[in-house]
């Protein structure tokens, strides 16, 4: 009966070492391809950031060239008035589109 433990014991403790290297060689490689999804994730993070960076400057550009061109068009309405040749607009008119664009000026930016 003694050997029989004896063997069983040995059998036992050699399953569960090769049980054990082998927990050891999956974790090993799933915790590689973590760290390199990780560093993946992070560079891809980092280009998201840098990409929101550069869309805001454009959203800024785009809202000073369209602020630009409702003081145009404000400028081209006035001096289009103060033409003899030009149609001349009714007060209603010059006020709607003056109403337009300064709320449309008014609207917070992205």
């Amino acid at each position: 009966m003694s050997n029989f433990r004896d063997s069983l014991m040995l059998k036992v403790s050699s399953l569960a070492e090769k049980l054990e290297e082998s927990m050891f060689l999956i974790y090993d490689c799933h915790n590689k391809q973590m760290q390199d999804k990780l560093q993946e994730l992070s560079e891809i993070m980092e280009r998201i950031s840098q990409i929101q960076t550069e869309l805001r400057q454009v959203c800024h550009t785009v809202e000073a060239a369209y602020k630009d061109l409702c003081v145009q068009s404000e400028i081209n309405l006035v001096t289009g008035m103060l033409s003899v040749s030009s149609v001349s607009l009714t007060a209603g008119e010059t006020e709607a589109r003056r109403v337009a664009c300064s709320r449309s000026m008014a609207e917070p930016g992205i």
